[in-house]
């Protein structure tokens, strides 16, 4: 009886260190995903900016329409 309930102990253990992991993996993971959200927003807003510039240029004719889509 005392080993059966040793053993029971014991898995709960387990159980409760593996779930502690899980969630631990978890937030991790979720901040993987907000930094990775920042960098795609910072690239999106540069091409963004790229983009305006190109058509300034484009507009003030000191570049051509080629050279903006190329941009």
């Amino acid at each position: 009886a005392r080993l059966t309930e040793e053993a029971s102990r014991v898995g709960v253990d387990v159980q409760t260190q593996n779930r502690a992991l899980l969630v631990k993996q978890q937030y991790f993971a979720v901040l993987a995903a907000r930094d990775e959200l920042v960098a795609a927003e910072a690239q999106r807003a540069q091409a963004a900016a790229q983009l305006e510039l190109s058509r300034a240029r484009v507009r003030a004719q000191t570049a051509t329409r080629a050279d903006s889509l190329q941009a």
